[in-house]
C-alpha cells in the first residue's frame, strides 16, 4: 500500500496522486494540514518535504520511502 502525505497547496503532491490514479494503483492521501498527528509523524522521520512517500507491502513492512516527485520510484511500484 502506498501512502501519499501531502498538501492541497503542493503541485508535486497532486502529481504524485495523479500518477498513481491514471495506473490504477491504489493510494491512500493524508493531507498534513488537516491530520496534525500525520505532519509530525512525518516531521519525526525526517521528511521535511512534500509529497512524503511510504510504501508498505502486503505484509506491513515497509519497503520504501521518499519525498518530492521521484518518477523513478513510481514508475518502480507501478511496475513491480
Amino acid at each position: 500500500m502506498i501512502t501519499i502525505y501531502g498538501s492541497k497547496r503542493c503541485p508535486q503532491c497532486t502529481s504524485t496522486a495523479n500518477y498513481l490514479k491514471r495506473k490504477g494503483i491504489q493510494y491512500s492521501y493524508i493531507d498534513i494540514q488537516e491530520d496534525k498527528a500525520a505532519e509530525e509523524f512525518i516531521r519525526n522521520r525526517g521528511l521535511v518535504s512534500l509529497p512524503a512517500v511510504i510504501v508498505v507491502d502486503s505484509g506491513g513492512k515497509e519497503v520504501d520511502c521518499w519525498t518530492g516527485f521521484r518518477m523513478d520510484k513510481l514508475m518502480k511500484h507501478a511496475n513491480p
